[in-house]
């Protein structure tokens, strides 16, 4: 928490209550069903995924870790056993747990692609071409390949060999041995061969010849001692990883984690949310909180139970950049249409094909739409697709389009508030238009931060805040602009997000959540237990704070000293 000279001028436009205490992450909702790698150990097995941290099974119940245990960040991409110890490797950094303790212990911040392990200890892959030597006695050794080190093995001897999306191998000592023409996703070693699975096919590496092989190419995975694993049945899966748990084959997909039974296949279940582990916007609407996701569709929360909704029976896409409610209606801007959800639960989809003949029917003129508002004073409810404005009244819609002032065909946003609307683009900056007038653009050459505008939203007091690509948050009050960055407290200024909450401002970007409050701004990351660091949207339900993040919901107390604590 930092006290701002700057916050405090930029705050003191708002009007504000008691502060109670400092806002803190107090769980955290992911979905588990893209599971990214396994680990088994003993009578157990680890399981990590892209939204719900790191899973247990294999007693009575299951158990998860994640961004509050210490884990950085619920992304998970690689994880294995090393012994008695579990070693993670997530978006935003390394982590072990070891035997009979509770928390994550951090050994590297970076984003971790790979990890493999071995009686020489254990290797890790960072993004940058890093590769990193964790030995036994605690030494640490690192080699800067060329290479970004997709996929990794580890022989008993100590050589190492690192597999690349661009389809080359790496190998310890000896640089680029081959280079492939598609992308390596499983790589071992089997005794002195190197047996390598790709996008397109499969390879055995003996005595320095590249040899191709049907049956790894056929494999959906290989397990850590090169075994291939196949399943007809999953081949229109994204298999991440394959292991052997309890003699019994077990693969790690993009639609849950599935073992081998005497019986056949089948999937192993795992509670959690179904709405994928990016989540793009919120909002609540009769009495739930509806979350969008980037690729899964629309879910709807009750605070126990999960409803998913997704297309073509509800939704035109189920890409879900935008959400917003009056009340009576939930409004669903896609990336292929909008989406109208009825207090009943009734949908219905409106798509620019509906009007292709007839532009005075109800529809976006533009396929995808990026941004929907309600104001709350007039209740008007508007929308935004990539070229045009549309006022939702319910009997027609009217639109503002190049005679209005809408000159940019990126627009990325919409806000309302009092009969003034404004409008975020990816190449003008912003246009408002106050009632009756037209649309007029607003620029960095004005005052604004940047001609980039990733979010906006008035607050109570009709001042409007926007959030840039890269140049941080910009403020205005009474047509005069106040920019507020890293330099002001801020966690980054690539922003995306910006709303008031209470009498607090929410403002999300792409290293966390920063809470301006008062004169001072307390910033909340993976390292604080949120999810993920890139955060998208945030909501009050229920008397918390919901967030958005690439990682999943994690779920804030803005007040933990008003419940006593």
């Amino acid at each position: 928490m930092k006290n701002i000279m700057m916050i405090g001028l930029v705050l003191s436009l708002l009007c504000w209550g008691t502060a109670f205490g400092t806002p803190r992450v107090v769980s955290n909702l992911g979905d588990p069903s893209d599971a990214t790698c396994l680990a088994p150990q003993q009578d157990h097995l680890w399981i990590g995924t892209r939204g719900a941290g790191l899973v247990r099974i294999g007693t009575d119940t299951n158990t998860s870790w994640g961004a509050l245990d210490g884990l950085p960040g619920n992304t998970v991409l690689d994880c294995v056993a090393f012994g008695s110890e579990i070693w993670v490797a997530t978006e935003t950094g390394l982590a072990r747990l070891k035997q009979n303790t509770k928390r994550f212990e951090i050994i590297a911040k970076g984003r971790y692609l790979s990890l493999a392990a071995g009686p020489t200890g254990v290797i890790a892959g960072r993004d940058d071409g890093f590769v990193f030597e964790h030995l036994p006695d605690g030494t640490v050794l690192e080699t800067k390949t060329e290479i970004s080190p997709y996929a990794l093995t580890l022989h008993p001897d100590g050589m190492w060999a690192a597999g690349s999306l661009d389809g080359s191998i790496w190998l310890k000592g000896h640089k680029i041995v081959q280079t492939l023409p598609t992308p390596v996703r499983d790589i071992a070693f089997v005794g002195n061969e190197l047996h390598i699975r790709t996008a397109a096919g499969g390879y055995i590496r003996r005595n320095h010849v590249l040899e191709t092989n049907a049956t790894i190419g056929k494999a959906l995975a290989l397990t850590d001692t090169g075994t291939p694993v196949q399943a007809d049945q999953y081949a229109h899966l994204q298999a991440h990883d394959a292991a052997i748990w309890k003699k019994q084959f077990v693969l790690a997909t993009d639609e849950g984690v599935h073992l081998q039974s005497p019986e056949g296949w089948k999937q192993l279940e795992i509670a959690g949310m179904p709405c994928g582990d990016r989540v793009a916007s919120l909002t609540e609407f009769a009495g739930h909180l509806w979350v969008g996701s980037f690729d899964r569709g629309l879910c709807r929360f009750d605070g126990q139970t999960w409803t998913r909704f997704h297309g073509p029976r509800y939704l035109a896409s189920d890409m879900i950049n935008d959400l917003s409610s009056d009340g009576k209606k939930l409004y669903v801007a896609t990336n292929r249409g909008l989406t109208i959800v009825d207090s009943k639960g009734r949908f219905q989809i409106y798509r620019r094909d509906d009007c292709v003949e007839d532009t005075s029917q109800k529809c976006p003129w533009h396929t995808a739409v990026n941004g929907v508002t309600v104001d709350p004073v007039s209740g008007v409810a508007w929308m935004a697709d990539t070229g045009a404005v549309h006022r939702m009244n319910r009997r027609r819609w009217k639109r503002y389009y190049r005679q209005a002032g809408i000159r940019s065909n990126k627009i990325t946003r919409i806000a309302a508030f009092r009969h003034t609307v404004a409008v975020g683009t990816s190449d003008q900056g912003i246009l408002i238009r106050k009632r009756g007038g037209k649309f007029t653009a607003i620029s960095d050459q004005s005052g604004l931060a940047d001609n980039w505008v990733m979010d906006l939203s008035f607050d109570q007091q009709g001042n409007l805040w926007v959030a840039t690509c890269t140049r941080g948050i910009s403020v205005m009050k009474d047509g005069q602009w106040t920019t507020l960055t890293t330099q002001d407290g801020l966690l980054d200024d690539y922003t995306l997000s910006v709303q008031q909450i209470g009498n607090d401002i929410w403002i999300g970007s792409l290293s966390g959540l920063s809470i301006l409050r008062g004169e001072t701004v307390t910033n909340i990351s993976t390292t604080d237990g949120l999810a993920g660091n890139e955060v998208h949207a945030t909501v009050p339900y229920k008397g918390l704070i919901y967030v958005a993040t690439n990682g999943g919901l994690s779920v804030v107390d803005s007040n933990p000293n008003q419940a006593g604590e």
